[in-house]
């Protein structure tokens, strides 16, 4: 559920617009039947259909298992320093040693060192997340429908669902890359200013703690879209960098990624691609 609030409902009724105009499910819901599923008084909301909530880390390994069932060799703590490539195959050059590759793929969020010249396609930044204590029963009844993902329209936009244990997660303040110096600092400042919104947004969770906190770095390209797809400059590498490490942008991206090994791209992944 998107939701915004006075003249932010205006920029989201256009976006409603656009996106029932290309044919996608989606209804625009009132300021009274949001209340009831939001308990927020909005000036009006995008709902969504279909979509779903995973456990990442557990999704994470159920891949892995089955990656291994079919023969795939994990490697972690492996850092790759550099890649060099002939006409008929790349070398991956790891701190303990050399893999001979017939395709190197990287997924690696932004473009790292390994690859400078892309580097200008991505400003680094970070996001950050919270997740609460457990929430006693008589303050979720004042909260948002459990079913419900919330995302807000504001300068600084919001994402809220509730997690395992009765606890709420939210993430969202992003900003540009700080150093590694000033991390732990910037994640205390933003997991504050996190837990401020939340209040403002539910007066009825005064007094909540935060549990954990945490960020994460992504790549964030001009127009918002990843890159996706193989690069004249780099013979046997696909890319898929870019985003904020959505589950949707990574289920899209591997289907790109997957249709080229295969030889079986799609002219509409262009709009993905780096000569775009």
């Amino acid at each position: 559920m998107v939701v915004a609030r006075d003249d932010d409902a205006r920029h989201l009724l256009r976006e409603f617009d656009a996106r029932h105009a290309a044919g996608l499910g989606l209804s625009w819901q009132t300021p009274r039947w949001l209340q009831t599923k939001t308990k927020l008084r909005v000036a009006g909301g995008i709902r969504v259909p279909g979509g779903f909530t995973l456990d990442p880390y557990r999704a994470c390994l159920g891949l892995a298992t089955a990656g291994a069932r079919r023969g795939a060799a994990y490697f972690e703590q492996s850092p790759v320093t550099n890649v060099r490539f002939t006409r008929t195959e790349a070398d991956v050059i790891t701190t303990r040693g050399t893999i001979r590759a017939g395709m190197v793929v990287v997924t690696t969020g932004s473009a790292t060192a390994a690859f400078k010249p892309l580097q200008r396609h991505f400003t680094r930044r970070e996001t950050y997340c919270v997740l609460t204590e457990p929430i006693a029963a008589s303050v979720r009844k004042q909260l948002a429908d459990p079913a419900l993902v919330l995302a807000d329209r504001v300068t600084m936009p919001h994402l809220m669902r509730w997690a395992a244990g009765d606890r709420l997660l939210i993430g969202g303040a992003d900003q540009d890359e700080t150093s590694a110096k000033a991390k732990p600092s910037v994640l205390v400042q933003r997991t504050g200013q996190l837990m401020y919104h939340l209040l403002m947004t539910y007066p009825a969770i005064s007094g909540l703690r935060p549990e954990y906190g945490w960020d994460a770095t992504y790549g964030d390209s001009s127009d918002g879209l990843m890159y996706v797809g193989a690069h004249r400059n780099y013979p046997h590498h696909l890319f898929a960098l870019g985003g904020s490490g959505s589950v949707t942008g990574a289920f899209v991206a591997s289907r790109i990624v997957l249709d080229a090994l295969r030889s079986t791209s799609d002219k509409a992944d262009r709009v993905f691609g780096w000569t775009r």
